[in-house]
This record gives structure tokens, C-alpha cells and sequence, in this order.
């Protein structure tokens, strides 16, 4: 027979044991959702990053994947603990407008965890589609080869993470110092002459050029395109694109109270100027301020201090022309440097083809493969 003092532990263990489980299910169950992308997007100053995010490329893949890295579970532990901080300055709203990241995650811990980093594609199809701001809303097609580059010796674009390349940046944030070391080990310094010196220096890696592959938030022209692709706006509305990239642009230097009215001049400008079209597509016509409506909460957050033009997208011309400009010189330094370029290089075709376009229906449009 159990003794009373026995049965007594028995219970106290089974109860501290119990404890402990519902302990560790209450832990496990609060990590998975404070990693989750419902628990981030659950602060309202994230609504400009969650917007943009939705309709990204990653829009599968967890915020915590990228901000805060893929390891060790105690270690991930730490980090957001040293993030708690972020939960102060929400309550307290001390949080800088518009929002900037300060310290970013090593890509290996980020985007190496998904990209294999030593095989990419030598070429890589990119079509483009556009419309015009005439009144047929004329859509154009453009089509180009990305030279994205191949392995170990990879060509084109990811040259620049294949071999070593080092920026440095002035007190204003300009590039003005480039480094490189090609892989017959040539180092050559460029310098923009025309820039203060460098402060601050960094090996390129992923995201200095995709720096906004989760949160692009794409000007007024772009985002109707996509409306227009998509057909939530119907192409053969007269100067529609025209008419509704000249309203969300007008916006930018408005408050957020007057946006309605705005909105309602697109109905106006039918009814003014096209009135058969109005009469005949009235439903259609009155439904436009609705959708101009939800473009706008697409590309402007004034309660966050942010528009499509507050971060800068380094996946373009501009990005790629903050090095790639003839005012870097090759540095006499440099050694050894004989079949360096004595300035960067500005050639479009080291990164794609150029482009091909058609704005004719049905037409094709031929690309030669190298």
C-alpha cells in the first residue's frame, strides 16, 4: 500500500510535470506566432510594408526569414529579445517616420537559406508590359535578356557577388569608393572625384541591389499598369491610365481628407468630355474612385510619412549607375591593374540585351540568344 507522504510527492510531481508541459506548449505556441507574418503585420505601422509585401515575390515566405534570420533556435531567442525595444517606441509612438532599417541580416542567413548561390542561370527571359498614356490606353510589350550570369565565373549581373566588390559611402549616403578584385587577383580602387571621401564601407552581397525584393512600392504609373493587366481597369476607357496617374500623383501634396474628392474628379472627367462613353458605361465609370481608392492605400502612407518615392530601389538604372558612371577613376594604387578599365565600366549590355518592344497586337517579338 502507497503511504500518505509518498502519494503526496507523487501528486506534486505529476502537478509540476503538468506545469511544465502546458509551459513548454504555451512557449512553443507564442514563438510560432510571434514569428508568424500575422503577429508583424499586426502593428499599424506596418501597414505600408505589409501592403507592399502581399504582392511580392516572398509573399510566402515568413517576415522572420529575412529580418531575423534562419539558426539556431536560442539564438534566434536572443536576437528578438534584443528587438523588444521596438515594442516600446510603438507603444510610446517615439518611432522614426518613415521607417528605416538599420542593421540587416548576413545573407547567408537570409537569402543564401532559399538561393543557392553558386549556380545561376546564363540568361534569363524578362517581359515587360506597359501602357500608354494616349486615349486607346495602348499597350506596349518589351522584352530583354538578363544576363544573370553562371556559377563560379559567373558573367553580367551576379559578377558582383562572385568576385569581391567593396563600396564606401560618403556622410550623405552617395557611393564615392569602389574596390574590386577580379578572379586572375587584380585589385583596382576607383574613386568618384567628384564625391567627399568614403566613411563607411561595405562588401556588396544580394541586397544591395534587391533592397526592396519584399516591400517595392511602385510609382503611380507602374501600379495602374498592373491594374490594367489585370483588367480592374478597363482598357477601353479613353485616357483612363492618363487620367488616373495624373490624380494619385496629384495626391502626394494633399491631406488625406480631400483625397475623396479627387477621387470623384476621374467620374467628372467622363462625364465632361466623353459623355456617350459615361451614359453607356455609367456602373463601370462610377466604380473608378473605389478603385482609385484602393491603388492610392498602394503606393501612399501619410501616416507613415511614406510615397513611392521615399526608399530608394537599387533594381534599376539609377541603382546600377551609383557605380556605373565615368566619374570613378582606377586609382594608380591599383596593382596590379593592366587590363582594368580606367573608369567603371557604362555599358548596358554587360547586365541585358537590349530591349525589344511591340505595341502591336498579335505581333511577335524576336530575341537573339548569345
Amino acid at each position: 500500500m502507497v503511504s500518505q507522504d509518498k502519494w503526496k510527492l507523487s501528486v506534486k510531481i505529476s502537478i509540476v510535470m503538468c506545469l511544465g508541459l502546458l509551459f513548454l506548449v504555451l512557449a512553443g505556441s507564442t514563438w510560432d506566432y510571434s514569428n508568424s507574418s500575422q503577429f508583424c503585420a499586426s502593428c499599424h505601422t506596418m501597414e505600408f510594408v505589409t501592403s507592399s509585401y502581399a504582392t511580392s515575390p516572398h509573399a510566402e515566405v515568413s517576415c522572420t526569414s529575412c529580418h531575423l534570420g534562419v539558426g539556431f533556435s536560442p539564438v534566434m531567442l536572443f536576437k528578438k529579445a534584443t528587438e523588444v525595444n521596438q515594442v516600446v517606441k510603438n507603444v510610446t509612438g517615439t518611432y522614426e517616420k518613415p521607417i528605416r532599417i538599420r542593421n540587416q541580416v548576413p545573407v547567408e542567413k537570409s537569402c543564401e537559406s532559399c538561393h543557392y548561390t553558386d549556380v545561376f542561370y546564363n540568361q534569363r527571359l524578362k517581359v515587360v508590359n506597359t501602357y500608354n498614356q494616349d486615349e486607346e490606353n495602348t499597350k506596349m510589350t518589351q522584352g530583354m535578356l538578363l544576363n544573370v550570369g553562371g556559377g563560379t565565373e559567373a558573367k553580367g549581373i551576379h559578377w558582383h557577388v562572385e568576385n569581391r566588390v567593396i563600396f564606401g559611402k560618403d556622410e550623405a549616403g552617395n557611393i564615392s569608393y569602389v574596390e574590386v578584385e577580379t578572379p586572375k587577383g587584380e585589385i583596382g580602387t576607383y574613386l568618384n572625384t567628384e564625391l567627399p571621401d568614403a566613411i563607411s564601407f561595405k562588401q556588396m552581397d544580394c541586397v544591395d541591389c534587391h533592397n526592396r525584393v519584399a516591400h517595392r512600392i511602385y510609382e503611380p504609373s507602374k501600379a495602374v499598369d498592373q491594374y490594367l493587366l489585370d483588367n480592374r481597369i478597363d482598357t477601353s476607357l479613353p485616357y483612363a491610365k492618363r487620367e488616373i496617374v495624373l490624380i494619385l500623383e496629384s495626391l502626394i501634396e494633399q491631406p488625406e481628407e480631400l483625397w475623396e474628392d479627387k477621387f470623384n474628379q476621374i467620374v467628372d472627367f467622363y462625364r465632361q468630355n466623353y459623355p456617350h462613353v459615361y451614359n453607356e458605361r455609367k456602373e463601370d465609370i462610377d466604380a473608378l474612385p473605389n478603385l482609385l481608392q484602393d491603388i492610392a492605400r498602394e503606393v501612399l502612407f501619410p501616416s507613415m510619412e511614406v510615397t513611392w518615392e521615399t526608399y530608394n530601389d537599387n533594381l534599376n538604372h539609377d541603382g546600377c549607375f551609383q557605380c556605373h558612371n565615368t566619374n570613378f577613376k582606377l586609382q594608380e594604387n591599383s596593382v596590379p591593374a593592366s587590363s582594368l578599365p580606367e573608369t567603371v565600366r557604362v555599358d548596358c549590355t554587360l547586365c541585358h540585351s537590349m530591349p525589344v518592344s511591340s505595341g502591336e497586337e498579335g505581333k511577335a517579338l524576336t530575341i537573339q540568344f548569345k
